[in-house]
């Protein structure tokens, strides 16, 4: 059996807007909550085991994760397939500017359909391959606990996967700013 901690990044400037691609840093508030969570994780581990600590590239993940591993001896390794999602040309938009620009657009979003795109962006099947791509990787770790800084997207898709649910059942998923989803994963 190996445990899988699926932790969102904390507060990051253009908190509320559509963040994909564009790397913003965590906020002062978020800097805050980033180590209140590394409390919480501290105290919630022990300190036997093979412990991995994966991150996603950007910069609110990076800087959350280097909180958590600050004055220890765990390296943070870095999986590009972390990356959330690539909403194109909506990145850094409110959902109130995205339906007022592209109504259409959002109608076809609201589908569910694995065949939509963000306009210049990630199609939502594409982004589904990346997640059963790194999930397949994790699930083959040796490590008994895999602490995994991610986004909220990330961690919807990655709860479908690890859950064998449909992608299309992320949206039943709350994922909150600096929040835990532990998983239990056991050899089949």
């Amino acid at each position: 059996m190996k445990q899988l901690l699926l932790i969102r990044h904390c507060e990051a400037d253009g908190q509320g807007r559509y963040i994909g691609r564009s790397d913003p840093s965590l906020t002062e508030a978020g800097v805050a909550q980033a180590h209140k969570l590394a409390e919480r994780l501290n105290q919630r581990l022990c300190t036997g085991g093979r412990f991995l600590v994966l991150s996603s590239p950007a910069r609110r993940c990076l800087e959350t994760a280097s909180l958590f591993t600050q004055g220890t001896e765990l390296l943070i390794e870095q999986d590009s397939d972390l990356w959330e999602v690539d909403f194109g040309r909506w990145d850094g938009w409110h959902f109130s500017e995205i339906s007022a620009n592209d109504p259409t657009l959002v109608d076809e979003w609201a589908k569910g359909r694995m065949d939509f795109r963000f306009p210049d962006g990630e199609s939502l099947s594409d982004f589904w391959m990346r997640i059963k791509r790194v999930g397949c990787r994790i699930r083959r770790r040796q490590n008994d606990m895999i602490v995994i800084f991610t986004h909220g997207g990330v961690v919807r898709f990655l709860l479908c996967f690890f859950l064998a649910l449909p992608p299309s059942s992320h949206h039943i998923f709350q994922i909150d700013i600096g929040s835990i989803a532990h998983i239990h994963l056991y050899d089949t």
